[in-house]
């Protein structure tokens, strides 16, 4: 009854808030949703590339529609990952789609806003969420940082001759 204030934690090493007791029925309401949002979204976080996940990004695009602003969406996508991860092994494309997403952060950081939004919403899926006139040079950014990276993540053989060659579905050899 001394202490003026009430604290709440959904966490017992962290204090979360103080609320002042004379605000408490004014403020708590709004509190535990914002302490619950914010533990619902680091639920949301990618293990691999600790970026935001699918609800996140649905949660962003939403608000942006409703706030009637233009915006545009980046998508950005591998092609042809799964063939590298037959000849690699999976724990190297995790590799690639880390280096990925530090690529798209650089790009979002020099080419985007403050504003901007990227989200990560499984495998080598991610998204960026920008002012209609920065998704060109941030597309731009992406592209061209990336293809200078990938390089690094092949055998030297492969490199060399400048694609992989492995069965289809068929059983016919293909190079990629």
């Amino acid at each position: 009854a001394k202490d003026p204030y009430l604290v709440m934690s959904l966490d017992s090493d962290k204090i979360d808030c103080y609320i002042p007791k004379d605000k408490a029925a004014k403020v708590l309401l709004p509190q535990v949703r914002m302490v619950l949002e914010r533990n619902h979204n680091e639920l949301d976080l990618s293990p691999l590339t600790s970026l935001p996940g699918a609800h996140s990004t649905v949660l962003r695009i939403e608000r942006a529609i409703h706030q009637k602003t233009s915006f545009a969406v980046c998508c950005v996508d591998l092609a042809n990952l799964s063939a590298f991860n037959a000849a690699y092994g999976d724990a190297r494309g995790d590799e690639i789609i880390v280096r990925l997403s530090h690529i798209v952060r650089d790009a979002v950081k020099y080419h985007g806003s403050p504003e901007d939004f990227l989200g990560h919403l499984g495998g080598d899926d991610l998204i960026v969420v920008t002012r209609s006139g920065l998704a060109e040079p941030i597309s731009r950014a992406i592209i061209q940082n990336f293809d200078a990276a990938i390089a690094n993540y092949y055998d030297a053989q492969d490199r060399e001759q400048g694609y992989l060659v492995q069965r289809n579905k068929e059983g016919t050899l293909v190079q990629i």
